[in-house]
C-alpha cells in the first residue's frame, strides 16, 4: 500500500465518522419539541435589546490619566531608550500612572511613527 491509498483510507474513516456524528447531532435536534410561547417569550425578554440605549446619543468620556502630554511622552522615551532591548510596558504603564500597557504601548508605536515622519507630522506637533 503507497502513501497516497493510506491517506485516502484515512481521510474516508473520518469522513465517514464526520457524517454520523452530523447526521446524529441532526436527529438529536429534530427529536426536541420546539419552544413553548412561554419560553418563547422569556428567551425574548432575556435578549439584549437591538434599540439603542440611552447612553448614545451621549458623548464618550475619555478615562482618567487617558491624555498623554509633552512631558509624558518624554518620560516614556526615556523609560523605554533606559531599558532597551526589553521593553516592559506593564511596567511603563505602572511609572507613568496610565491606564494599561496596552494603550502605552500604542503611545510608543506613535511616538516612533512621528518621529520617523511616516504620518507627515514631525514631533513637535499636537498629541
Amino acid at each position: 500500500m503507497n502513501i497516497n491509498q493510506i491517506l485516502n483510507r484515512a481521510s474516508s474513516s473520518d469522513s465517514d465518522d464526520n457524517d454520523r456524528t452530523k447526521k446524529k447531532k441532526h436527529d438529536e435536534a429534530v427529536s426536541q419539541p420546539p419552544p413553548s410561547k412561554q419560553q418563547q417569550q422569556q428567551y425574548q425578554q432575556q435578549r439584549p435589546s437591538s434599540q439603542p440605549s440611552a447612553a448614545a446619543g451621549k458623548k464618550r468620556v475619555k478615562a482618567p490619566n487617558s491624555t498623554w502630554t509633552l512631558e509624558d511622552d518624554a518620560k516614556l522615551v526615556d523609560l523605554v531608550l533606559s531599558t532597551l532591548p526589553r521593553q516592559d510596558f506593564a511596567e511603563y504603564a505602572r511609572i507613568l500612572n496610565k491606564r494599561d500597557s496596552q494603550t502605552v504601548r500604542y503611545r510608543w508605536k506613535v511616538i516612533v511613527r512621528r518621529a520617523k515622519g511616516a504620518d507627515g507630522s514631525d514631533y513637535s506637533t499636537n498629541n
